[in-house]
């Protein structure tokens, strides 16, 4: 999916996802954990995804752009898809 600004707008919304930012101003929003993940908003699967510490993510995270996206690294075994196609869920 080309464009990650919806997890942005859930986790503002604060809806049960996992917590997403754009920017470090927003970085309280984040649980305290060891890792962050941090990925490029409009990029797919893993490419450029990079595991990082809270302390490393000042060198990562461009403040003038908000075009990557910060989570807390959750270790699970597959993350489930859902999408819509004419408007019929899959």
């Amino acid at each position: 999916m080309n464009g990650k600004e919806y997890l942005i707008e859930l986790t503002n919304a604060q809806f049960p996802v996992i917590p997403t930012i754009d920017t470090l101003d927003s970085v309280d929003k984040l649980p305290k954990v060891e890792t962050y993940i941090v990925k490029p908003k409009d990029g797919a699967d893993s490419i450029d995804l990079k595991f990082v510490t809270k302390d490393e993510l000042i060198d990562k995270v461009d403040p003038e752009s908000k075009n990557t996206l910060v989570q807390p690294f959750i270790n699970f075994e597959y993350e489930v898809s859902f999408y819509f196609i004419d408007k019929e869920f899959q």
